[in-house]
């Protein structure tokens, strides 16, 4: 993630050098404030719509796709923060006070100031939704669709904003016009190459498991997925009421010639996946994302799965082929044995082979993954293995810490986000 962190940080300084070093005179010390913190939080608007596009290049930067929905989300609470302080800190000019409009300016007494306290406003409401995960998707997506548009009006705003707050002409303004324009050119690429990107397939299979739904999908052409265990999609449907892209785990083998991905069943939408798909529906999957890769780690490999967590590892257990000499150790975690999917296959693929152990932890017996435990089951030093993480917020990031404090190296802790929202 350093690299994609160190891309965003350095556009806000490098405005920041423009701006307080090569800007234009005659603008107050509280107006260049206002107007940096305004342009910072347009730079960041326009790092967030580049990276809606789900960039494929752009993981290598970031760690995959589901680091990049977290810097997403911080950006869009940092957005929020500037947005706000800007308005309260932009020094506000009385007519009397302005230099005779001329040209675009001229629009600015009736035009500009709207835009930016509509702007404002809606942008305000736009992530505040957003950042609400209580919001059924459905919902949740609709608003999010609008921080493009939004973004334009932003755009507007500036363009229009009187030479004594802002001067387009400095330094700082030619950059944040290419960032307008740059911006802009995202949110429209999204628009026009939306899907473009995407397999067809065909709904072939619906298994109803315990608390899960396993999806089988058949390419509906020659071309299919190509990826790696551990990797996700974005699948959506022809089916009304799951036209939407949502991300999920594949839990099939690269090897195989369909597609699987097993769905917990968590809420109304994942519900409705259960009860109402229907076979034979058309299908587009867009991936393969994800970084979460066990095939290119040390042999020796720890892997905590909780819950719905499992998938990933399913995915590289299908995978496994009989000379592979791999040491691994899995941590099942649910509340109760009966809850684990596809406990046989692991049974089978870990029951016979020396060199890898199962260990189902369930916490309805108190039985959790710790640091301690694991440490016991792998009869060795942690900071030897790589150990990978996939499973809810908490679990995961309780043995993070733990794990740093068990002198495990950071680049030997492997996780992947289990919520994008």
């Amino acid at each position: 993630m350093t690299k994609g962190l160190s891309a965003i940080y350095g556009s806000i300084a490098f405005f920041a050098l423009l701006h307080f070093g090569l800007s234009a005179t005659g603008q107050t010390e509280r107006a260049m404030a206002a107007t940096f913190i305004g342009g910072s939080a347009m730079i960041l608007m326009a790092w967030a719509i580049w990276l809606s596009n789900r960039p494929l290049w752009l993981e290598n930067w970031f760690g995959g796709l589901d680091k990049i929905y977290l810097v997403h989300k911080f950006i869009g609470v940092s957005i929020l923060l500037l947005i706000l302080i800007h308005f309260f800190a932009v020094p506000k000019l009385e007519a009397a006070d302005r230099l005779p409009p001329a040209g675009l300016s001229a629009l600015t007494g009736w035009l500009g100031s709207p835009v930016g306290m509509i702007s404002m406003i809606l942008i305000i409401l736009s992530i505040v939704i957003s950042l609400n995960r209580k919001i059924p998707y459905h919902i949740w997506i609709k608003p999010h669709k609008l921080m493009g548009l939004l973004f334009i009006a932003i755009f507007i705003h500036m363009l229009l904003s009187p030479v004594e707050i802002f001067n387009g002409k400095s330094a700082s303004g030619i950059m944040l016009f290419l960032v307008g324009i740059f911006g802009t050119g995202a949110y429209f690429f999204r628009q026009f190459n939306s899907g473009k990107r995407a397999i067809e397939y065909k709904l072939t299979a619906v298994n109803q498991l315990e608390r899960a739904t396993e999806l089988v999908l058949t390419p509906s052409t020659k071309q299919k997925i190509d990826f790696k265990s551990g990797q996700f999609g974005f699948v959506s449907l022809d089916q009304k009421g799951f036209d939407e892209s949502h991300p999920f785990t594949i839990s099939s083998a690269p090897s195989e010639g369909e597609l699987r991905f097993t769905v917990k069943v968590l809420g109304d939408f994942t519900r409705r996946v259960r009860d109402e798909l229907k076979v034979g529906a058309k299908a587009k999957v867009e991936g393969p994302y994800g970084r979460f890769n066990m095939q290119i780690a040390n042999k020796d490999q720890v892997w905590v799965a909780g819950g719905v967590g499992i998938t990933p590892f399913l995915s590289a257990m299908r995978d496994m082929k009989v000379e592979d000499d791999r040491n691994i150790t899995l941590f099942y975690c649910v509340q109760e044995t009966k809850q684990a999917l596809f406990l046989e296959e692991f049974n089978a693929k870990f029951g016979d082979c020396p060199n890898r152990k199962l260990v189902i932890l369930e916490s309805n017996h108190k039985q959790f993954a710790t640091t301690e435990i694991i440490s016991e089951a792998v009869k060795g030093e942690l900071n030897q293995y790589d150990i990978f993480l996939c499973g809810p917020k908490i679990m995961v990031d309780g043995l993070k810490k733990s794990l740093k404090k068990a002198k495990v190296s950071k680049n030997k802790i492997h996780s992947e986000a289990f919520e994008f929202r």
